[in-house]
């Protein structure tokens, strides 16, 4: 199914093509589906996303919406990670990089753009803060 794949290929992208040596010391934080964390190291980002189609009569162009979950005990890292996952998907229809990362893919990513953005404080049990990035990403499936 292209959904599973347009989500761990664009994870794996942000894993491999963000410059992680100026925001993490050239640690790649781990990139978890939503399921649970149990205890991973921060930083950690937990990732889902919501099917969607973009019209009843355009049924073929998808129109997904992914969130990004960043999770740290270290506030200023954590925003150099959201603004590093934010610079590389909030291209709008510049989606050059993302289409380069997957030529042999089974869909093709038309747009990209962020809709939604929040920070939290830190929860009292785990003292962890955590900010969400939501994109919605639109494609057609080939």
């Amino acid at each position: 199914m292209a959904n599973k794949e347009l989500i761990y290929d664009i994870t794996a992208a942000l894993s491999e093509d963000i410059d992680w040596a100026e925001i993490n010391d050239g640690n790649i934080p781990e990139f978890i589906p939503i399921t649970g964390y149990d205890d991973t190291v921060v930083p950690f980002v937990l990732y889902s996303f919501l099917p969607r189609i973009e019209d009843v009569e355009r049924y073929y162009i998808l129109n997904d919406s992914v969130r990004y979950y960043i999770y740290d005990n270290d506030i200023e890292r954590m925003w150099e990670i959201s603004r590093a996952i934010r610079e590389y998907l909030n291209v709008g229809d510049g989606v050059g990089a993302i289409k380069a990362r997957m030529p042999d893919a089974q869909y093709r990513v038309l747009s990209s753009e962020l809709v939604y953005g929040a920070s939290f404080p830190a929860l009292e049990r785990e003292g962890f803060t955590n900010t969400v990035n939501e994109f919605k990403i639109k494609y057609v499936l080939l």
